[in-house]
Order: structure tokens, then C-alpha cells, then sequence
């Protein structure tokens, strides 16, 4: 029994403006209109003999996951069980948390394929087969992972030092985990055979994996058991007790338990890999122009080479450059050296000290019962629209038309977990053209009054900050605290 454990989320910072911790690399659209987390649940898919795929995220991104799931049908006949991060934790408190939920269940001797949801491979056929090399690795009790051939002497990844050929498999034994290594050990690397780009992807049984949890990372394997125990393990989905997750140490499974595993090995793929860690990486997908370029929407590039545009919605043009990234988000726009795309995360670290918005969400900031659009404004103050698509049967009462209300400008955050009342005063107001007339003596202030109730339990149904400004009454006087806006006349 093979279950693939799908690894999502991420804090936005390497492809920004496009990934945001609020809606993170996994979810970004490549150029086919199919996001990372949606190919990576087709390989998994492919490979999950059980009719099971188990997703490890965090709880904010659970409702964005489900989505994605259900755009693909072959993922209704499977099983899609999460398991719900109240935090941000580290690769070994996620998959042992994972193992022992596939223990309890399944038994020690089902086998984990543990997939992080932000790596691109297109060769199908050939991850299949590598699977199915490693699966059989892991039902001998190693714990397994995948090696990458280097293609040239990188110096953003991890590399694995691989041993002798292990007997009766195609496969070699784990001699060392090295660190990041500077661009001459990189190319005496790349020349030697015998290292490999660190993937990220593990295959090995669930009892194999915890025992030697208990044995090399004790204090992972205790917070990890005392975590699993104070939740109900046969929730759906299962939510992980706050207080006890948080106490789990935040470290990789690479240094917590795999650098110190009795039987690691390493199966040298045969499919092509990309982990998407840069805009230069993305800008290497797709075919280029005669002059090298890459475009995505529309661009006008004059005189320009080896150049990545995403333009968005809106036509960017370049004249006389070269290597250059260009990414038009909407809300922010993106300028930089494709050699030096990975320094993005200094840009996402200095808005993030602003405490700039645009550090963690889009101008569509996506909840449970839909999506809130911001959209410019003037004083200080931002229109957010609401388009109240339901995400499940909870909000299928709350699929209403779209509605708009103020808040606060470019440094406005929401809190994630905010509940409260809309003020009497500051009703969002109907967007479309037909409403009910206000009776004579009232000021009219857009909408039904069926419409306004609907609007005021969407908010409440949902994690939304309610405006902090006040809304106008049409024909009445501004409300204490209005910021005046004279050009929409008040």
C-alpha cells in the first residue's frame, strides 16, 4: 500500500509578486492555466495504489486546496484526507504527524510517498517508474529519497553524496547530506558522479520512519506523539491541538532524522525536476523567441534579450534590455536581474517591516465563502468587493451578488481569525443598478434590505476585518470619521 503525502504551503517571498503567504507558490498558474499543487496531485494520483492522497497544509489553506483538488475529476474517486497546520512548522513534525496518521489507520507497513506541492515534473512516465524502484526500497525498511543528476553547478541546492549500489535494487546507499556548497565544489560535484541535487521527495514505511524517529530525534518523535494524541485523529479533517503543535521542535526531516538514519538510500530519477525556486527558473519554462525572450500576456519587447514578462492584465513594454525579469501584478510590479531574481525575498522582508498589505495578500484575497477584490481608492481608503462565491455546501446560503466596502489602505491587514458585527452606519453598499427605493424621508443607501442582511451575515460568516471607515448614506451627510474623498464627491 503506496499513500502519496502531499506537502503544501510556503511564505511567498521567492516569486513575489505572484506568490504571497497568502496564497502561496503552490497555487500561482503556470503558463498552461494549471497550478503546481494541481500537477503535483495528478502525480500523485498516478501512483496512490490505496485510492488515498493525504495532504499536510496549513488550515488557511485548506478551503484553497479543496478547490483545486475538485477542478480535477479523477480526484473525485479518491480519497482526500487533510491534515491541518494551525502554524508554520518544518518538514519533520509535518511527515512524522503524517506517519503516524497512516499508521493508526493503515498499519506500520504502508509506505509514504512524500511529495512537496512546489516541484514541476512533466516526464510522468518515468517519476512512475522511479516510484515504484523506491517503493520497493521502503518495503525493505529503508528510508528512501530521490537524487537528482545535476545539470550544471548549482549553488541554491543541498546535495546528497551517494554510496555503493545497493544488492537486488536500483539503488545506492546514503553516505552524506552536504550543505549548499560554493560554485567550485559545485563543479567538483557536478564531475565526480556521485552527488545529487537534494529533491525532497521520501518513500518509506510508516513504521520504519517513526522507529527511527524515536531513536535519532526523540524530542520530534514525543512532540509529534503528544501533538497526534490531543487531537481527534478521526476527524475529517483532522485539526492538530494548537498548543501542542506549537511545542514541536521546527526543523527539517533532512537534519533531524534522515543525516541519521541507519538505512537511508537514494534513488538516482531519470524524470526532469524543477523545484520553480526563482524567477529565473521560471523564466527557463516555455519556448523562447529568436532573441530568447519569454512573454505571458501582452508585452512589447523592442530591441530586447533574454528577457521573462508577465504582464498580467495590462501591456508591459521594454525597449533596449536584456536579461531582465518583468512581473506585473496588478498591485505591484516587479523589475529585476534574472541572475539576481532570488534576492526577491529581500523586497518581500522590506515590506513586510512597512507592514505593507502587499507583503501577504493580492489585490483578490481569497476566503471560505469566496473572494474579496481590492481595489483602488483615495484618502487613505481601499474598495473591497466581495464576489461571495460559496466554497462548499457551510456558505452556499451567502452566494449573493457582489457587495463593497472601505478599509484601510496599503498597510490594511486582516486578522485570519477576526469575527464582529458590520456597524449599523458602515453597511456595505450593492454594487449593481437595481434596489429597492428608499421611503420617502430616508436617505437611500443602495440595495434591498434582503440584500444589506446578506451582506452583514457574509462578513460575519467569514474571516473579514470590518471597515474601519464609515460609509456614506446617498443624499444624507458624511459619518463621523469619513475620510472625505472629493473626487466621488464627499
Amino acid at each position: 500500500m503506496l499513500i502519496p503525502v502531499i506537502l503544501s504551503g510556503g511564505a511567498g517571498t521567492r516569486l513575489w509578486p505572484v506568490s504571497r503567504q497568502g496564497y502561496p507558490k503552490p497555487f500561482m498558474r503556470l503558463g498552461n492555466g494549471q497550478s503546481l499543487l494541481g500537477l503535483t496531485l495528478k502525480r500523485a494520483l498516478a501512483v496512490a495504489d490505496a485510492g488515498e492522497v493525504l495532504t499536510v497544509t496549513s488550515a488557511e489553506y485548506h478551503f484553497l486546496s479543496r478547490d483545486e483538488y475538485g477542478r480535477d475529476p479523477a480526484a473525485a474517486a479518491t480519497r482526500l484526507r487533510f491534515l491541518l497546520e494551525p502554524a508554520g512548522r518544518n518538514t519533520a513534525p509535518a511527515i512524522v504527524l503524517a506517519a503516524m496518521d497512516v499508521a493508526a489507520r493503515h498499519g506500520e507497513q504502508a509506505r509514504l510517498l512524500v511529495l512537496p506541492a512546489d516541484h514541476l515534473i512533466q516526464d510522468i512516465d518515468a517519476f512512475v517508474a522511479d516510484v515504484g524502484v523506491a517503493a520497493a526500497l521502503a518495503a525493505d525498511g529503508h528510508l528512501v529519497t530521490f537524487g537528482i543528476r545535476p545539470s550544471h553547478p548549482e549553488t541554491g541546492f543541498g546535495y546528497i553524496r551517494a554510496g555503493t549500489g545497493l544488492a537486488g535494487h536500483d539503488g545506492r546507499r546514503i553516505e552524506a547530506f552536504v550543505e549548499k556548497p560554493d560554485l567550485a565544489t559545485a563543479r567538483d560535484y557536478l564531475s565526480s558522479g556521485d552527488y545529487y541535487w537534494n529533491a525532497g521527495m521520501f518513500c518509506f514505511a510508516a513504521g520504519a520512519l517513526l522507529e527511527a524517529a524515536a531513536k535519532v530525534a526523540p524530542n520530534v518523535f514525543g512532540a509529534a506523539r503528544a501533538c497526534f494524541e490531543a487531537s481527534d485523529a478521526a476527524a475529517e479533517p483532522l485539526r492538530f491541538d494548537r498548543e501542542r503543535f506549537l511545542a514541536q521542535p521546527d526543523i527539517s526531516i533532512d537534519y533531524a532524522i534522515m543525516e541519521k538514519a541507519d538505512r537511508g538510500a537514494v534513488v538516482p530519477a531519470r524524470f526532469d525536476w524543477s523545484d520553480i525556486g526563482s524567477w529565473k527558473a521560471v523564466s527557463e519554462l516555455g519556448e523562447a523567441d529568436p532573441r530568447g525572450n519569454r512573454v505571458r500576456g501582452q508585452a512589447i519587447l523592442v530591441e530586447s534579450e533574454r528577457c521573462y514578462v508577465d504582464a498580467g492584465n495590462r501591456v508591459v513594454a521594454a525597449v533596449g534590455v536584456e536579461d531582465l525579469v518583468i512581473v506585473d501584478a496588478g498591485d505591484a510590479i516587479l523589475v529585476a536581474d534574472r541572475e539576481r531574481s532570488q534576492s526577491v525575498r529581500a523586497v518581500v522582508d522590506q515590506l513586510r517591516r512597512d507592514r505593507h498589505n502587499a507583503a501577504q495578500h493580492h489585490l483578490t484575497v481569497h476566503r471560505p465563502w469566496g473572494s474579496l477584490h481590492r481595489s483602488g481608492g483615495c484618502g487613505g481608503l481601499q474598495g473591497k468587493e466581495a464576489d461571495g462565491a460559496p466554497r462548499g455546501r457551510a456558505f452556499a446560503a451567502e452566494a449573493r451578488a457582489p457587495v463593497r466596502a472601505l478599509d484601510r489602505g496599503p498597510g490594511y491587514r486582516e486578522g485570519p481569525h477576526r469575527r464582529s458585527r458590520v456597524p449599523a452606519r458602515a453597511q456595505p453598499e450593492r454594487l449593481h443598478p437595481g434596489r429597492d427605493p428608499a421611503p420617502a424621508g430616508k436617505p437611500d443607501r443602495g440595495g434591498t434590505a434582503s440584500d444589506r442582511g446578506a451582506v452583514r451575515r457574509l462578513l460575519r460568516r467569514g474571516r473579514h476585518r470590518p471597515p474601519r471607515g464609515r460609509l456614506r448614506p446617498r443624499g444624507g451627510p458624511l459619518a463621523p470619521g469619513t475620510v472625505p474623498c472629493p473626487a466621488r464627491g464627499w
